[in-house]
């Protein structure tokens, strides 16, 4: 079909019939797919393309301005310091949410308004948890969770919705528990249920149309971190790498999942192809995916016994790590200094050991680094 000749496909888009399965009809369903299909993959030029053709054929529609967030949202995730982007992103998800509440003006049951305001606000508390604007996200979380919660008493067999309800069920309990210092934040939130977030999560992987692929995202994210189901997570990890080839971020799952379930060798041939990848230029994958390749990468040369070098991949990542890490150290670079002092202490150069350890001690911690650095100081890494 040719670009030019899409605009008139595009005039078919209609409000959802009673059970909420679809935002569009015939050839204007297929593009969407197509181009959300494009997001997934990081093809970010040619889902820009299909989503303004959309925004431009149907200007007073939510559907392009939401999907352009959506792909600026896969470029964040990447790019994590471009605050000319995330004003972008802000700024589309403005303009969808006004759009919704022009609709949901005319019609307060209209489902094309209540789906794309609940997306929005949900996308927008994300972006607003990861730069740890924790009473602002919370407050986007409890209102997309309200929009929803009305838009399933409406549409109750519409699965795109479980998407943002699971979202909000899962993490409402978990939060609190996980984080204690998050408590205040969530405290005013209705309580959550863990497991009926995941059933519900599981409903959208299987049978939502258009947010699948995010809730098995979803899945993936929750059986990884917090249930710690390596296993399951390896499962959802493949099966979005598959369909997805180009997504950098479900590549170096398979390859975390490989490394959570003990499988060294076939994570660092993973980690291998993510670095092959880099030194190609491929989109998607920039320097977050190369430090995060080196650290796997030497934590597998140490397990094998390759001590020279995991020394000089780990160094690598620490370096990668410096230029990265703006307002404090990652994670990567603090395990890969726990690390080095591991191997120090292996081959027996107690005082470089030391010097890592106490390095460790002046970062942030993560992942208890801070408990295993004052365990080895004590008694150096291998004579437990």
């Amino acid at each position: 079909m040719k670009w030019w000749n899409v605009g008139s496909v595009l005039l078919v888009l209609v409000a959802l019939p009673a059970h909420g399965q679809a935002i569009a009809v015939g050839e204007a369903d297929s593009l969407i797919h197509r181009g959300i299909d494009r997001i997934y993959n990081l093809d970010f030029e040619e889902s820009d393309r299909i989503f303004s053709t959309v925004e431009k054929a149907l200007p007073n529609h939510p559907a392009g301005p939401f999907f352009l967030a959506m792909t600026d949202w896969w470029r964040i995730l990447s790019d994590r310091n471009n605050e000319a982007l995330e004003k972008r992103f802000y700024g589309r998800l403005d303009h969808v949410i006004d759009l919704c509440d022009e609709r949901l003006d005319r019609n307060r049951r209209d489902y094309v308004g209540l789906l794309f305001k609940g997306g929005a606000v949900g996308f927008r508390g994300r972006l607003r948890a990861l730069k740890d604007q924790w009473f602002r996200a919370a407050n986007d979380g409890k209102e997309a969770a309200d929009i929803v919660r009305y838009a399933l008493k409406l549409y109750p067999n519409s699965y795109d919705l479980f998407l943002g309800i699971g979202m909000y069920n899962y993490y409402a309990e978990v939060i609190p528990d996980q984080y204690p210092l998050l408590k205040p934040f969530v405290l005013f939130l209705p309580k959550g249920d863990m497991q009926k977030g995941i059933d519900q999560l599981t409903l959208a992987s299987r049978h939502a149309s258009y947010a699948s692929t995010e809730a098995t995202y979803f899945l993936l994210q929750i059986n990884f971190y917090f249930e710690k189901q390596y296993l399951q997570a390896f499962d959802l990890s493949q099966q979005l790498h598959n369909r997805y080839p180009g997504n950098a971020l479900f590549h170096r799952y398979v390859g975390r999942c490989e490394a959570a379930l003990n499988q060294w060798p076939e994570a660092e041939g993973v980690f291998h192809e993510v670095l092959s990848l880099h030194r190609k230029g491929q989109a998607g994958y920039g320097d977050i995916e190369a430090r995060e390749a080196y650290y796997y990468i030497g934590v597998a040369s140490m397990m094998a016994g390759r001590d020279s070098v995991a020394v000089g991949q780990l160094t690598q990542s620490i370096e990668m790590s410096r230029k990265l890490d703006k307002d404090e150290e990652s994670g990567f670079q603090v395990l890969a200094n726990l690390r080095l002092g591991m191997i120090y202490d292996r081959e027996k150069k107690r005082t470089m050991a030391v010097e890592q350890y106490r390095k460790v001690l002046d970062m942030k911690d993560y992942s208890d680094a801070h408990e295993s650095a004052k365990r080895y100081l004590k008694t150096p890494f291998g004579q437990f």
